[in-house]
């Protein structure tokens, strides 16, 4: 997958299988990025000021959960797991019951804070160019 955020061009590294699966961003030189720390909030340039990056965890009509995994270098993208209800002592990935019908992800760059309101980003909806 090859996604433009306006003057950037970043793609994909989709790695290993099931709980090693792991899934980077990479630069226009092919080299791993942080898709948490490396993408701008805003566009350079951008004169819009209701135009953002997001970083999009679980794509529309998934049924995986996927977390950016902030423990790791680079900061991956990885399926959730839990533990299995049956047998407490496994581990399993986690799925939604039914397919989204949005995509699900987060702002590059922010974190939360429950303390502050951010005005600016109320009734926000995020539009991704693909």
């Amino acid at each position: 997958m090859r996604t433009c955020l306006r003057k950037a061009f970043y793609s994909t590294l989709d790695t290993g299988k099931a709980f090693e699966r792991r899934i980077y961003l990479l630069d226009e030189n092919k080299q791993k990025i942080s898709f948490w720390n490396d993408v701008p909030l805003r566009i350079n340039g951008e004169t819009d000021p209701t135009i953002f990056n997001a970083g999009i965890e679980i794509p529309r009509y998934s049924l995986g959960k996927f977390e950016v995994r902030k423990t790791e270098p680079f900061h991956p993208i990885v399926q959730d797991i839990r533990k299995n209800k049956i047998n407490r002592d496994k581990t399993e990935l986690r799925y939604y019951a039914q397919y989204g019908f949005f995509n699900y992800g987060f702002f590059p760059q922010t974190w939360e804070n429950s303390l502050i309101r951010h005005k600016d980003i109320d009734n926000l909806v995020v539009e991704t160019l693909v």
